[in-house]
């Protein structure tokens, strides 16, 4: 039996804080009863297990009130310190499956409690006396990513999560001391965590940024050399500099796709992002030439590398996803490729891309990966000739009307080229005129969406001006002049067109920022008055339709709430993030509480007599958005208590499931699902509340598929009840219906590319989130000549940085051991430099600087044969991380024309001259001294980096 076992079994039982002490004395006692494992442990190492045996149960209970009495109990009897139960906390929540407001809230609670009741000051209680600084330090990051988190909960009246994190921060703060004896580096590292909790739109309370406003000047004081750095990385690209050809291992591999699999996945599958997605303005130019200087190909080489890896990875889709790539290599490459070769031809080398690019599609012409591509596309393309489809001569006349190649050439490769396509949709578009696609919008070109949409896909040509055309469209339904009725009328039906045709936005993601689509649609909803319009009846439906598409499409690409520019106009879906919370009475604003009232009769105790318009004109769609979960949980209570006849629950249901008002569902759906987990005694209305909804006809797509995930969760739990239908639950409520409802909503979309989940960050729940297993599994790709992937993003909602940077070495380490050096050079230098999407860390600077001080200190302790090996790859990665990221800071400022800020959180000027400050300041360490030594023994590294050699 292990501690978590006895405190398991202690809670399930119902046993009382002081006999669960008891009980663990008893256990910690006996020798015969602990164990080795637990004989091994000195007594803050036994008092973390103590703590965390606690924490545990947390996930399965949260905010549990007898789990937190357990934790008290032992603070209270000295068995438990405050101080490591502080450092186990702050660590275990970086988990997302403790991160309930319930729970962080009264944990945080009593931290705080225990420390004010001791009369100590922080350093002493908080955290131990003799913590180390560095140790303290990494406490600390941990409570800024705890308080950071607790802006993404649910808000809830009940617990103060934000004021509670902030709080225990701050005396985290203040535990640190003296930051004189910290690095340079370590100073940034640290400033740029505080700048960007007092920059980043968080909430501060007064005092906790009074704390941080203290902490940031005592840093600015250490990170004296900050100027200096920026200056030198200026000079650097101005100049010109060599930028190292290769790295210190020598010329990159000629054949390897991995660095281009890794980079294009990424851009591809997250597309509609505003910033390092495929339809991300110059972003994917840059990324592309960061590659190229980096990898030091030649202009063949790099063209051949770079399709290769495109057909690769559409050889692997084995869905319709593959059209997607397709849709990026004929569509959308050869614009960023066109901007690419003007990017690099300024650096003043005379280059023959036309040539490169001819002999790259030459060599894949013939390949097998290329025939695997069109027998998966055969059958969808043929044109009036009935010539089989071919993605090379595709892409070859996209190449030669784009100017990447000759006409001539084009025609050399596959002689069909020189027909110019007649496939039966641009023999529509011929004869429709360039009207149709640039007119202002249109009942017409509303038809002809709907008709073109699911063709598309066989014509990428066509997809350029189609994302032209359709952003135009919505930005002038938007500002139209015309009537309100008919200027409604285009918004919505452009909206719900959008909804049901996937393709449309999968199109556009690839050549346009999908957020400037729901810009335009906050806009909308922002500035329409429902109050005065003749028909509200009509414009809450339509308006409704705005609302789910604005719901549904922040969800499927990631986008956040916002803000957003839409001209001098700055709009935010911030109202997105309170859909789905029960507010109590209480807690509503006046206005809420007018129209709840005013909604709670008609629906729920009004019998047959409808919704009078006046209602509607009274009551902003956001409003009824915002108060709607809390109607349908005080209508459940009121059912739950007989106050409401089964009747007149349904009759209310049965208005909001109509085309009136089912655009409030999703945070209907998300609210009594979360309800359903918490409070077990009203699981019968819940259940029929949830069931009558989703299993109606007027039910919208777009809530099935946005609450999809939950649904069929709640459906699995469900079905492990009692064999016996006439008691089972997942009978008498249909569960099976609902099953099916769901997957027949979620079926056709395109595998990965629609992710439901709760707004803010994210999360596609059919792949498990296990970020360990995700880098070990795109190195076994790597390793294997195949086209890995690995979602960095989805990793940090998982898991934070540091827990990520580890398990990112230790996969790294296993993969050395087994001598793939080239493999797992290129996954680390992916995962380091890759620019960050909004909300996602750098992780190149932590990588510095929380994580190679410990790792030098651990490699030392290792034996000789071991730490010769580590050092090796630790030398490898901090080269090569660098260099590549000298090259993409280098690309990213020349696209931008010198406009773009750093995107990889500081200069990598900055982050080597602080990583030879620290290597040089461990005097003692023989690993620290190896490393330096071999960075410092490659040429091309020190040109790049002459700061390696410069500091004393």
């Amino acid at each position: 039996m292990s501690l978590q076992d006895l405190t398991r079994n202690c809670f399930q039982s119902g046993v009382s804080p002081q006999k669960w002490l008891n009980a663990c004395k008893v256990f910690l006692g006996k020798p015969e009863l602990r164990g080795p494992a637990l004989d091994a442990l000195g007594p803050k190492q036994t008092e973390a297990e103590l703590s965390n045996s606690v924490l545990i149960l947390y996930r399965s209970y949260p905010g549990d009130p007898d789990l937190t009495e357990y934790i008290k109990h032992a603070i209270q009897s000295h068995m438990l310190s405050l101080s490591v139960f502080v450092t186990t906390f702050l660590e275990a929540a970086q988990s997302r499956v403790l991160q309930g407001a319930a729970t962080l809230d009264t944990l945080c609670r009593v931290a705080l409690d225990a420390h004010y009741l001791s009369g100590l000051a922080p350093r002493g209680s908080v955290v131990a006396y003799e913590e180390p600084q560095s140790d303290v330090l990494t406490i600390l990051t941990y409570a800024f990513s705890l308080f950071r988190a607790a802006h993404d909960l649910p808000l809830s009246h009940f617990h103060q999560v934000i004021s509670s994190t902030a709080e225990l921060a701050a005396l985290v703060i203040k535990c640190v001391g003296d930051v004189e004896p910290l690095t340079a580096g370590q100073a940034r590292f640290h400033l740029a965590e505080a700048n960007d909790l007092l920059t980043g739109g968080f909430r501060l309370p007064d005092d906790f940024k009074a704390v941080l406003d203290e902490w940031t000047i005592e840093l600015a004081n250490v990170q004296h050399d900050g100027a200096k750095a920026i200056e030198e990385v200026q000079m650097l690209h101005k100049e010109g500099a060599v930028m190292g050809k290769g790295d210190m291992l020598g010329q990159s591999s000629q054949s390897d796709i991995v660095s281009f699999s890794l980079m294009l996945q990424r851009m591809v599958k997250l597309r509609g992002l505003d910033r390092f997605g495929a339809g991300s303005g110059p972003d994917p130019v840059a990324m592309i030439a960061a590659m190229y200087r980096w990898t030091s190909w030649s202009p063949t080489v790099f063209y051949t590398q770079l399709l290769r890896t495109v057909i690769t990875c559409m050889a692997n889709e084995t869905g319709p996803f593959i059209l997607v790539w397709k849709a990026f290599l004929v569509g959308r490459l050869p614009a960023i490729l066109t901007s690419f070769e003007k990017e690099v031809t300024v650096e003043g080398a005379v280059v023959d891309w036309k040539n490169a690019m001819h002999a790259a599609v030459i060599s894949l012409k013939q390949t097998q990966m290329t025939t695997h591509c069109d027998v998966h596309l055969g059958g969808h393309e043929l044109s009036n000739n009935s010539t089989p489809s071919s993605i090379i001569r595709d892409f070859a006349r996209e190449a030669a009307a784009s100017g990447l190649l000759d006409i001539s050439a084009a025609i050399s490769i596959d002689h069909h080229i020189g027909n110019e396509p007649s496939t039966p949709l641009r023999l529509e578009m011929r004869e429709a005129g360039d009207g149709k696609m640039n007119a202002e919008a249109s009942a017409s070109f509303l038809e002809d969406l709907e008709l073109w949409s699911a063709r598309l896909w066989r014509e990428p040509a066509l997809h350029r001006a189609f994302a032209n055309a359709l952003i135009k469209r919505f930005s002038g339904a938007v500002s139209s002049q015309s009537p309100e009725a008919d200027q409604l009328d285009l918004i919505s039906r452009l909206c719900e067109i959008c909804c049901t045709q996937d393709v449309i936005l999968d199109i556009f993601a690839l050549h346009k920022r999908v957020s400037d689509l729901v810009a335009q649609a906050v806009l909308f909803v922002d500035d329409y008055d429902v109050e005065t319009v003749g028909d509200p009846q009509t414009a809450y439906g339509h308006l409704g339709k705005v609302i789910l598409f604005i719901q549904e499409t922040v969800a499927r690409f990631h986008l956040g709430t916002g803000p957003w520019n839409v001209g001098s106009r700055r709009v935010s879906a911030d109202f997105l993030r309170s859909v789905s919370v029960v507010y109590p009475l209480d807690k509503l604003s006046e206005a809420d509480k007018k129209a709840y009232d005013a909604w709670l009769h008609p629906m729920f105790r009004g019998g047959d007599e409808g919704i009078d318009d006046q209602i509607l004109r009274a009551t902003p769609p956001k409003t009824l958005l915002r108060i709607a979960p809390t109607l349908f949980s005080n209508a459940m209570q009121l059912h739950m208590t007989r106050e409401l006849s089964n009747e007149a629950l349904e009759n209310g249901i049965s208005y909001f499931v109509g085309p009136l008002l089912s655009w409030t569902l999703v945070g209907v759906i998300q609210a009594v699902l979360r309800e359903l987990y918490h409070v077990t005694y009203l699981i019968p209305t819940h259940l029929h509340v949830t069931t009558f909804i989703v299993r109606r006809e007027g039910c919208p797509r777009a809530v099935l598929r946005l609450c999809g995930p939950e649904l069929l969760a709640m459906a699995a739990t469900i079905g492990k009840g009692p064999p016996d239908a006439r008691h089972n639950p997942y009978e008498l409520f249909g569960m099976a219906n609902v099953r099916k409802k769901v997957m027949d909503a979620t079926k056709r979309q395109l595998p990965g590319a629609f992710l439901p989940s709760f707004y803010g960050k994210t999360i596609p729940t059919q792949i498990p989130l296990q970020p360990k297993q995700a880098l070990h599994y795109a190195i076994s790709q790597a390793v294997a000549s195949k086209a890995p992937g690995l979602d960095i993003e989805r990793c940090l909602v998982a898991t934070s940085p540091i827990p990520f940077l580890q398990a990112l070495w230790a996969a790294l380490a296993a993969a050395h051991t087994l001598d793939e050096i080239e493999s797992s050079r290129r996954i680390a230098v992916f995962v380091l430099t890759t620019p960050p999407c909004a909300g996602t860390p750098p992780l190149l600077p932590t990588f510095l600087h929380a994580l190679v001080p410990p790792l030098i200190v651990h490699l030392d302790r290792l034996p000789t044969a071991e730490n010769v090996m580590l050092v090796e790859l630790l030398s490898i990665i901090l080269s090569s991380a660098l260099t590549a990221a000298l090259h993409v800071e280098w690309a990213f400022q020349t696209v931008s024309k010198g406009a773009a800020p750093v995107v990889l959180g500081q200069s990598s000027m900055t982050m080597a001259r602080s990583l030879a400050a620290e290597l040089r300041r461990r005097k003692s360490s023989p690993s620290s001294a190896a490393v330096l030594q071999r960075l410092c023994a490659s040429q091309a590294f020190t040109t790049n980096f002459p700061v390696m050699k410069d500091i004393p």
